[in-house]
C-alpha cells in the first residue's frame, strides 16, 4: 500500500473513533493486561498506556442499537425515545447534529468503516447529515456493512483459515482506503471504525483460537441470580437471537421457558467464554493494526484516539448470557482516549462516567466547546476535567435504563403450586433443594426484552445510577405516557453495594446481593432514589 502522509499536520487535531460491539469491561481488570491474561489484549493495553483509562465506564442502555443513538447523538435514551430496535434519535429530534456531524459541520472530513450506527437506526446510516459526500456514492453499505459467511452448522463459534472474509478484517482494510482518501487534503479528519466482534457470532481465525486453549477458561463467577432480586432484572433469552445458534439450542435453550430449570453446564458455559475471548483477541489485533497504520503514516502526533465498546456482556454471571440488563456486567465497558501534547498519558479514573459523555469530550479536546451553545438538549459532561486532575470525579454518577415488556413465554408456568408463590431458582440451589427465591408477582416471569415492541406495548423501564460505591436500580410503570412516577417501586427495587470493589464480579464467586431491604442503607435508598429522579426531570451537572 502507498502510503499518502500528512507531512503538515492541521492546526486541529485528527479524531478516530473506534467502537467495539459488546465489550464487557473485564478487559479492565489487570488479569487481561498480563502477560498470561486471556485473552491477549496487548494493543489496547498499549493505547491505555499511552493514554487515559476510564475504569468505570458505563453504556446508557446495554444494547446496542439505544446504547449508539446515545452516544453518537449526545442524547440520554430518555431523550432520544430509542429504546430498541424500533426507533431512532431522528424519530424525535429531525435537526440534531451527531457527534460526526458536529464534526462534519465545522469541516472536518468524516467518514467511517464498519458498525457506527446500528443498522438501519437510523436510516441510511444517517446519510446525509453524519457523513462526507464521498461516503454517499451508493456504496456507503459496503464500508458500514461488511458481512461474513455463518460458522459451519450454525454454531455460536468456530475457527476459520479465511482471514479476508471476516467482517472486522474488512473494516480495517476500509479505513485504510479511506484513510488513503483523506490524508492527501490538510483538512482535519473525524474516523469512525466500528468493529463487531466480540458480538456474535464468535468466528476467528484458528491461528488466534489455539492462543485461547480451552483449558484455561474458567467457568463464569458469581453465577447465581442475586437473592432477594426482582424478576424484572432479569433477562430471558427466549425472545432474542441467541437460541438462532445450534450448539446454544443442544445446551438446553429448550429449558430456558422455565426459570427454575434455566441453565447451561459448565461445559457449554466455558466453551462460549473461549469464543468470546478469542473474538476480543482478535478484535484487538485489528485495533493494533489501526494505531500502526496512524503512526506509520505520521498522523500519531496530531490524532486523538477514543475507544470504547457499545456496552458490556453477561457470560453466565448470575445464571445470564447477552447484556439486556442494568446489572454492572451489561453496563460497564472499557474506555480510553488518547490525545497527544493534549493529556498526559498513563492517566487513571476511577470515578464513574457514561459514554454520552463523549460528545462534551470531544469537543472539548478539538476546541469545538463553545459551539455546544447553539446545539440544544445535549446531555453529559466532558470528561476532560477529570483527565487533567481538575476535577476528582467524587460527585460523579453514571445512569442507565432498559425497558421490560410483560407479554411474553408464560414462565409463570411453574412446576409448584400458585399458592406456594416460591419457585427453586436453579442458580441459588441447583436441582436439588436449596435457597429459595420468592416470586411476589409470578406474571412478572412473563419477560422480554421489548426488542421489537413500541413504547406504548412496554410495561416497565428499570432506571439505574451508579455511584463509586453502589449500585441502585427501581422499577417504574412505563408507557407512551413515559415513566409514571406514581407507581409502587417497593418490591422492584436494587441495591448492590461496590465498597469492596468489583474485579471479583469476573474473577471469583462474589457475595453478590440485593441488600435494598435492610434497614442501614434506607437513607442511601432515598438519595439514590432521588438522583434518580430528578435526573429524568432535568440532567444533574457538576460544573
Amino acid at each position: 500500500m502507498t502510503y499518502l502522509r500528512n507531512n503538515c499536520p492541521a492546526s486541529r487535531p485528527n479524531v478516530v473513533l473506534i467502537v467495539s460491539d459488546d465489550l464487557r469491561a473485564q478487559l479492565n481488570d489487570p488479569n487481561f493486561f498480563s502477560d498470561n491474561g486471556l485473552p491477549n489484549t496487548s494493543n489496547l493495553r498499549r493505547l491505555a498506556q499511552s493514554g487515559h483509562t476510564f475504569n468505570h465506564a458505563y453504556a446508557n442502555q446495554a444494547l446496542c442499537g439505544p446504547s449508539r443513538n446515545s452516544f453518537l447523538s449526545g442524547r440520554r435514551p430518555q431523550h432520544t425515545e430509542a429504546y430498541n430496535f424500533v426507533d431512532s434519535f431522528r424519530d424525535v429530534g429531525q435537526n440534531w447534529t451527531t457527534l460526526p456531524g458536529l464534526f462534519k459541520n465545522h469541516n472536518y472530513t468524516t467518514v467511517g468503516a464498519g458498525k457506527i450506527f446500528h443498522p438501519g437506526l437510523p436510516p441510511d446510516n444517517d446519510m446525509p447529515y453524519s457523513w462526507d459526500d464521498r461516503m454517499s456514492n451508493g456504496t456507503w453499505e459496503e464500508w458500514m456493512y461488511p458481512t461474513e459467511d455463518a460458522c459451519p452448522s450454525g454454531t455460536s463459534w468456530c475457527g476459520t483459515d479465511n482471514e479476508t472474509d471476516l467482517e472486522d478484517y474488512k473494516t480495517t482494510q476500509q479505513a485504510f482506503q479511506l484513510l488513503d482518501n483523506i490524508t492527501s487534503s490538510q483538512e482535519p479528519f473525524f474516523l469512525a471504525v466500528g468493529y463487531r466482534k466480540p458480538h456474535l457470532q464468535w468466528r476467528v481465525p484458528n491461528r488466534v483460537l489455539k492462543n485461547v486453549p480451552l483449558s484455561s477458561v474458567s467457568p463464569p463467577a458469581s453465577p447465581n441470580f442475586p437473592p432477594s432480586t426482582p424478576p424484572l432484572a432479569y433477562h430471558m433469552p427466549v425472545d432474542d437471537f441467541l437460541l438462532e445458534f445450534s450448539d446454544i439450542e443442544k445446551c438446553g435453550s429448550a429449558n430456558l421457558t422455565d426459570p427454575t430449570s434455566a441453565w447451561f453446564s459448565e461445559t457449554c458455559s466455558r466453551l462460549w467464554r473461549r469464543g468470546y475471548y478469542a473474538a476480543v483477541e482478535y478484535m484487538d489485533e485489528q485495533v493494533g493494526l489501526i494505531l500502526d497504520e496512524l503512526k506509520q503514516r505520521n498522523l500519531e502526533e496530531n490524532t486523538i484516539v477514543v475507544f470504547f465498546g457499545d456496552h458490556g456482556w453477561h457470560l453466565g454471571e448470575f445464571g445470564m448470557f447477552e447484556k439486556f440488563s442494568n446489572f454492572e456486567v451489561a453496563l460497564r465497558t472499557p474506555m480510553f482516549i488518547r490525545a497527544p501534547s493534549l493529556v498526559k498519558p498513563g492517566g487513571l479514573t476511577e470515578a464513574p462516567v457514561e459514554l454520552v459523555d463523549m460528545y462534551r469530550t470531544l469537543a472539548d479536546l478539538t476546541g469545538l466547546k463553545m459551539s455546544l451553545d447553539k446545539i440544544s438538549s445535549i446531555d453529559g459532561e466532558s470528561l476532560v476535567p477529570l483527565m487533567r486532575g481538575t476535577d476528582d470525579g467524587a460527585h460523579r454518577m453514571a445512569f442507565s435504563q432498559f425497558p421490560r415488556c410483560l407479554n411474553g413465554v408464560n414462565y409463570a408456568n411453574l412446576p409448584l403450586s400458585v399458592d406456594d408463590r416460591n419457585i427453586w431458582n436453579s442458580y441459588n440451589g441447583g436441582d436439588k433443594p436449596g435457597r429459595r427465591h420468592e416470586i411476589k408477582d409470578l406474571p412478572e416471569w412473563k419477560l422480554t426484552n421489548c426488542n421489537e415492541i413500541a413504547v406504548d406495548g412496554m410495561d416497565y423501564m428499570g432506571l439505574s445510577v451508579r455511584t463509586s460505591d453502589w449500585r441502585y436500580t427501581a422499577w417504574y410503570k412505563f408507557g407512551s405516557e413515559g415513566i409514571d412516577w406514581t407507581s409502587d417501586v417497593s418490591e422492584k427495587e436494587e441495591l448492590y453495594d461496590y465498597f469492596e470493589g468489583d474485579v471479583d464480579i469476573f474473577n471469583a464467586d462474589h457475595n453478590f446481593e440485593n441488600v435494598v431491604d435492610d434497614p442501614a442503607n434506607a437513607e442511601v435508598v432515598n438519595q439514590l432514589r432521588n438522583y434518580i429522579e430528578k435526573q429524568w426531570e432535568k440532567p444533574i451537572t457538576y460544573s
